[in-house]
């Protein structure tokens, strides 16, 4: 069995819907860590909630920087037609 020793592990799927300071807040958290390389954060955002002009201001990186994964309408997660939008 592998310990998993220093890595921890979370996975935030947006189900909480936060207010944009809340956001932002957390997010400068997470960067401002001390051993990043030992903290997994995995959060599912719309771009669009920081495509505005706060977000820019207030946030010293660049969120593109960090993301591993980026899907679109034409660049889905859920392959086929097995979904629809509403």
């Amino acid at each position: 069995m592998t310990e998993l020793g220093l890595y921890s592990f979370l996975v935030h799927d947006n189900i909480f819907d936060v207010d944009q300071d809340t956001l932002l807040e957390n997010l400068n958290y997470l960067y401002t860590l001390k051993n990043p390389e030992t903290f997994q954060y995995i959060l599912t955002l719309n771009s669009d909630k920081l495509d505005n002009k706060e977000s820019k201001s207030r946030l010293p990186f660049d969120v593109h920087d960090y993301a591993r994964v980026t899907f679109t309408k034409s660049d889905r997660f859920i392959k086929g037609n097995k979904y629809s939008e509403i």
